[in-house]
């Protein structure tokens, strides 16, 4: 407001200059004063009409000199003006455009009351009970589906026990097949592969890890046979401190041991052989399958003693075996012993030792061949001669009837 007062007093200003410049007019006798100032001033011979000139020029300078004055004063006071109002302007559209927006920011306000007013009457009270349906029919849907999934999941279980008791029947004759045919020495050797296989599946399953020792002991006789030791001795050591395994597959440990110690005289693998044979006796006490091998180490012993002390030791441990057989209540372990001495009397690089046993205890192996024959009497099995476990004494000579 004050840049208008301002204008406004310099617009009266120049008025009134303009005014005094109308009041006082240039007379005669002020131009004739003028000249004699001039001529007073300039004095100097010249002619007249340089003179005239000279008076003409002069008189001219000082009237510019006053309208100059003049325009230079009105000059500054439109440019004042002129920033005055631009000045002005600008505020006045700034206060404009602070009206607009005060006055957009009520509208919007109070439309946004509005629509939120009209939601909360009407739209809202709809959206709620299309809810309130969809929720309805979502909880029908859901359980319509569970109860069908329900439905699935039974048939699926019946189908996943009917296909367990499928595969384990098939596991189960894998492994009678396996059985016979590693009995029976008949197995090849991609059979080692296939036996592998069945054993994993049998770990997968639920219900057949009592399956797990049959088929660890088919293994290592495989094992043995194809004298694949190391094979062997990781075998047991795998399932030995999980599963109760059977007394052969420590006589099949054993036995890896002793043709070590036989071909070797490994101390450690004789020792071995040894605990092997006590795990076996663990499992099945009185089998005299194990204690005929450790008649057999005993008798490597004696043979291979250097001293009367080694070799008196090898026989006390020896009798001591042979004097157990013969005081078990039953004749099953003389059975089983012989039946051990004759397979292994089949190797040439045995009888060696099996003929040293008949040479210490004559008369403590007869009579263990005695309660061998009675139990295969009582089993109906067939029996011994001494000829089939030491060449010291020869075959019999055959009956009248089999010469027939």
């Amino acid at each position: 407001m004050k840049f208008v007062v301002i204008g406004i007093g310099l617009f009266f200003w120049v008025q009134f200059s303009l005014g005094q410049a109308q009041e006082n007019p240039v007379t005669s006798a002020q131009v004739e004063e003028a000249v004699k100032a001039i001529v007073k001033d300039e004095y100097i011979r010249i002619p007249k009409s340089d003179f005239d000139a000279l008076i003409v020029q002069q008189v001219s300078e000082k009237v510019n000199e006053k309208f100059n004055n003049l325009y230079y004063i009105i000059g500054a006071a439109i440019g004042l003006l002129t920033t005055f109002s631009f000045i002005q302007t600008n505020r006045s559209r700034t206060t404009f455009e602070k009206i607009i927006d005060a006055k957009a920011s009520i509208a919007k306000q109070e439309i946004v009351e509005e629509i939120e007013t009209q939601y909360d009457r009407v739209v809202g009270p709809r959206v709620s009970e299309i809810e309130r349906g969809l929720k309805r029919e979502m909880e029908t849907v859901s359980t319509e589906i569970e109860a069908n999934l329900k439905q699935v999941q039974k048939q699926v279980d019946k189908g996943e026990k009917q296909m367990k008791k499928t595969n384990e029947y098939m596991i189960n004759g894998e492994v009678q097949i396996l059985r016979k045919i590693a009995r029976d020495m008949t197995y090849e050797s991609s059979d080692i592969n296939r036996t592998l296989r069945v054993l994993k599946d049998i770990e997968k399953s639920d219900n057949l890890k009592d399956k797990i020792p049959q088929t660890v002991n088919i293994l290592s006789l495989m094992y043995y046979d194809q004298r694949s030791y190391n094979e062997l001795n990781d075998l047991i050591s795998k399932y030995e401190n999980d599963y109760t395994l059977h007394a052969n597959t420590y006589i099949n440990g054993a036995l890896t041991a002793i043709s070590d110690y036989h071909s070797f005289a490994s101390v450690n693998q004789r020792e071995k052989a040894l605990e092997y044979l006590d795990k076996s006796l663990k499992q099945t006490q009185g089998y005299g399958e194990a204690l005929a091998l450790k008649v057999e180490i005993f008798m490597m012993d004696y043979i291979r003693a250097i001293t009367e002390e080694e070799r008196n030791t090898a026989h006390d441990n020896a009798f001591k075996v042979i004097n157990d057989i013969l005081n078990s209540a039953s004749n099953a372990p003389a059975y089983e012993a012989i039946r051990r001495f004759a397979s292994d009397f089949k190797s040439v690089y045995y009888r060696k030792f099996l003929d040293q046993m008949y040479i210490n205890f004559k008369d403590l192996v007869l009579a263990m061949l005695l309660r061998a024959n009675t139990q295969a009497a009582d089993k109906y099995l067939e029996g011994y001669h001494i000829s089939q476990i030491t060449s010291l004494v020869p075959p019999p000579e055959p009956r009248k009837d089999q010469l027939n």
